[in-house]
């Protein structure tokens, strides 16, 4: 080990860093403690005499803030008065009416207490015939939105439809609701 000025190791190296921590706090606390200058007006030191034999030009006293001060709306004699509202350009401000409410629909026939209720009319079936299969008995296959069924007679679909039969054709089916009867034919290419 050299001991050349160069070499700070050990104690020497730990009263260098110390030293540098104190100067940078004292250096904080010294910039801190100034005030600030968007606060406080600038001031220079003033010893009566400048360095040229004249004496310091004082800085101006700042101006006091006062309010400002609004000017009066015009009178009716500098430049006029304002017209009276005409019963158009009042209605041109106003809001537009509200729109009608809708006609109501006409009103449904009542059943009368021996008749039955009307029943709408069956939906179009969801799914679409895609083959058949012939294993001694005699299946459908269907392909719906969700799902690919296969489907025999007397077979419940969607616990609407009654498949009736199924046959070289077609699918027989009645829809529960109604009692209404679709057939879907295959179709060939």
């Amino acid at each position: 080990m050299s001991d050349t000025p160069d070499d700070i190791r050990g104690p020497a190296r730990r009263k260098w860093l110390f030293g540098a921590a104190i100067a940078t706090l004292a250096a904080c606390a010294w910039v801190a403690w100034q005030p600030d200058e968007s606060t406080e007006p600038a001031r220079r030191p003033t010893t009566g005499r400048a360095a040229s034999g004249t004496t310091a030009a004082r800085p101006a006293a700042l101006p006091s803030p006062e309010p400002a001060v609004w000017p009066e709306p015009p009178s009716s004699t500098a430049h006029g008065t304002w017209p009276e509202p005409t019963a158009e350009g009042l209605v041109a401000w106003e809001p537009p009416a509200p729109p009608a409410p809708p006609a109501a629909p006409a009103p449904l026939k009542a059943a009368a207490p021996n008749e039955p209720a009307p029943v709408p009319p069956a939906p179009p079936f969801p799914y679409t015939l895609i083959g058949q299969i012939d294993d001694g008995v005699r299946m459908a296959l269907l392909a719906g939105p969700r799902r690919s069924i296969g489907v025999k007679a007397n077979d419940l679909i969607d616990t609407q439809w009654r498949v009736d039969q199924v046959d070289a054709e077609g699918l027989t089916l009645t829809w529960l609701p109604s009692g209404e009867k679709k057939t879907i034919a295959f179709t060939t290419p």
